[in-house]
Order: structure tokens, then C-alpha cells, then sequence
């Protein structure tokens, strides 16, 4: 079976883990001789590293996942794939069609391997392999698990390398394994009516099943932290990978959906067009139909691209969709979400008057958006005004 066929098969026999695990806030890797960044899950923690920065060993204290991250670097090494293949060499293991792929990712000939391997004792491992910006420099990239733990781990793995990205230009765009396993062969059309305009915007034929694959995969890694003294940070990560994966995949209807409604917004309010066109977004989203999760082990959230389809949402999914399409448009906007409160706003950075959060991180001042209500900007419940209750999610 192809690696591709495997993780689509992963995708229909998914697996919730019940562990839990302690251990500090990891931070998003990141490299700054070679670019890379890894928004990995929490707990990983630096078992070796080489004095010149070219090779680390991360380990986590409660999961067994091993993260190898590797940079080989010489005019020796020509391609993604022949880099794949020195580095499974060392590790006594042959490259063949059905344990390695190549695939064109972030702009950049990249390589995707899934294999059996011993190191020490038999091991399980998914790895890969991406050029860095600097000429003749490969990010080898694997994470490993005993053979015994692979079917509780491999979400786990998936999750952490998936959140490679290869620059800063890259952050918001599909993680290297899902775009291996779901390719767009042909274009589909959706088409959206609202306030008396309508327009069509372009999906990629495999971008459903991926978006849906991704919201699950990171509700198995959240769904670890559920009695976790690090359970905001671990919130914060899933809505930040969910993030990440649709943004590009709603980039054809994110500019649609701006070049229909923002010359609108200019003749509502010209001394303030983006609030207007923010209220545009939020009276949208605001019509969605409502839906929720019965199960606490399923996902409470629709995947965007399902949105775009008429499934009903929620309130965090609909934030998220808010922020997408306000980001697109180079408005800043994040999520706020409380378990506290069971619910989910968007922010939006603007002068307008109305109730606002305050980021600690840059201190500015962002409206709350409740998208499940039919109000404006900077209008909240009173039942919903504790600021302590919020968690932020930023997405620059």
C-alpha cells in the first residue's frame, strides 16, 4: 500500500488517545540559520543537540515519540529525495515507492516516508524531507514510535511533522503530509449568495476530505490535554493547525468573497471601510446554520471548507471563518475562546467604538464579534464580559 492510500485509510479508522502527559509550554521551533519553524504539541523536550545546531533529539516525557530534525548540508546533497535516501540508508532501510513519495510542497521538490525501522528495538516512523532557503541545505525531519505504540501514536506523529513549514511566507499554508496524501486533481465550484450579490469560488476536488482529516487528526492531540495543566496552550495549538491548513485552501474564496463585498463596505462607511466590511463578514457568518457535537470524543467544530458546502457550524467555527477572511483582507483579527464559557468570539483590531479585548502580548484592543447572535461589532452579553475567561488565538 502507497503511503498516500495509507494515511486516507488512516483517515476513516481514526483513533482517540486517552493519555495524559505533563511537561512545560514547547514554543514553535525555530531555526534561524535555515528558516524552518515546527509548531510541534506540548512537552517535547531537547534530549541531544550538536554543537554546530545541525542535528537535535526531541523526546516527550509521556507520549514515546521520538523527533529527529536533521540538516544535511553540502553540494553532495542535489534533491529532497536523494537527501531521503542518505538519511534512510543510515537507517538500514530501502527506499521504494511504497515507503517513500515525493511531492512538491511550499514552493520546493520535498520527499514524504513512512516506514518500519530498528533503532535499538523495532520502531515505526513517518519522515520528512524539505530543501531549506540556503542552497545545498535539507531539513530531514522524523518522528518514531516502538512498533508496539504505533496505532495509539501515529496521530501524534502525524500532527508534529505536519507542522513544518519552511519559512515565514509558508505559515499558513497545507502541512507537507496532508498535501502528500490529498492532492487536488481538478477544480469544483461553489457558490455563495448574500445582501443581493452573489459569486463562485474554486476548491480543489480533494480539499473537503483533507480539511475534515486535519480537524479530527488535531482533535486526537487536543483531546490528550483534556486534564492538562497546559490544556490553554494545547487549545491554542488546534485551533492555530486548523488555522494553518484552511487559510490557503479558502484563499480563492477569501479574495471573492473581498473584491464583492469590501467596494460595498466602502460606500457604507468610507472614513472606516473595514469595519464595515467586518460587519459584512459577521453578518454573514451569523447566518449559518447552528450545529454542535453530542460526544465530548468528537470534534465540536465544522471544518471550513465544509462551511463553504452548507453544513452547519458552530461558534468557534465560525470565528475561525471570520478571521480567515478578515486576515485575507489585512484586517487583524483573532480568536478568543472560553471553555468557561463554552463559546467562541472573534476579535478584530479596529478603532471603532464598542466593548474590546485587550492582548497582553502587544496590548491592543480588539472588538469582540459574536457570530452567533445578530449584532455588531463590540456588542457582547454581559454574561460573556470577563476578559479572565477568554484564551486568545493569534494567527500573524
Amino acid at each position: 500500500m502507497t503511503i498516500s492510500a495509507k494515511i486516507k485509510k488512516f483517515l476513516v479508522s481514526f483513533l482517540l488517545l486517552n493519555a495524559v502527559f505533563f511537561y512545560a509550554h514547547a514554543e514553535i521551533l525555530q531555526d534561524d540559520d535555515f528558516g524552518y519553524f515546527m509548531d510541534i504539541p506540548e512537552g517535547f523536550q531537547i534530549a541531544q543537540a550538536d554543537e554546530d545546531g545541525f542535528s537535535y533529539v526531541l523526546t516527550h516525557p509521556n507520549i514515546d515519540v521520538t523527533l529527529v530534525l536533521k540538516i544535511y548540508y553540502g553540494k553532495q546533497y542535489k534533491n529532497a529525495m536523494q537527501t531521503m535516501n542518505t538519511a534512510m540508508k543510515k537507517l538500514s532501510v530501502k527506499v521504494t515507492g511504497d515507503n517513500c513519495a515525493d511531492i512538491f510542497w511550499n514552493d520546493r521538490d520535498c520527499a514524504v516516508a513512512n516506514f518500519s525501522v530498528k533503532i535499538g528495538s523495532p520502531c515505526y516512523a513517518w519522515a520528512v524531507c524539505a530543501p531549506c532557503d540556503i542552497e545545498n541545505a535539507y531539513l530531514f525531519a522524523m518522528c518514531y514510535t516502538p512498533q508496539s505504540s504505533a496505532d495509539i501514536t501515529e496521530q501524534f506523529m502525524v500532527s508534529t511533522l505536519n507542522s513544518l513549514y519552511m519559512n515565514e511566507n509558508y505559515k499558513n499554508t497545507v502541512g507537507i503530509i496532508t498535501k502528500m496524501a490529498f492532492e487536488n486533481e481538478k477544480l469544483l465550484f461553489s457558490y455563495i449568495a448574500f445582501e443581493g450579490k452573489d459569486f463562485s469560488c474554486s476548491l480543489g476536488d480533494a480539499d473537503l476530505d483533507a480539511n475534515i482529516f486535519i480537524t479530527e487528526l488535531e482533535y486526537s492531540v487536543l483531546y490528550l490535554y483534556r486534564e492538562h495543566n497546559l490544556w490553554k496552550e494545547a487549545w491554542q495549538r488546534f485551533y492555530r493547525q486548523i488555522y494553518k491548513d484552511s487559510y490557503e485552501r479558502l484563499s480563492d474564496f477569501s479574495e471573492n468573497f473581498y473584491k464583492t463585498f469590501y467596494p460595498v463596505a466602502k460606500e457604507k462607511n468610507p472614513q472606516n471601510p473595514d469595519i464595515a466590511y467586518a460587519q459584512i463578514v459577521l453578518d454573514w457568518v451569523q447566518t449559518f446554520d447552528y450545529k454542535r457535537a453530542t460526544d465530548a470524543r468528537e470534534t465540536d467544530f465544522t471544518s471550513m471548507v465544509e462551511i463553504l458546502y452548507g453544513i452547519g457550524s458552530d461558534c468557534d467555527s465560525r470565528s475561525m471563518m471570520t478571521a480567515i477572511l478578515l486576515n485575507y483582507a489585512g484586517i487583524e483579527t483573532i480568536l478568543l475562546v472560553s471553555p468557561s464559557y463554552s463559546h467562541a468570539m472573534a476579535a478584530v483590531q479596529n478603532n471603532a467604538p464598542g466593548q474590546s479585548y485587550t492582548l497582553k502580548e502587544n496590548g491592543k484592543k480588539y472588538l469582540y464579534g459574536e457570530t452567533t447572535a445578530d449584532v455588531t461589532w463590540g456588542m457582547i452579553a454581559q454574561d460573556f464580559s470577563d476578559a479572565s475567561q477568554w484564551i486568545p488565538v493569534t494567527f500573524d
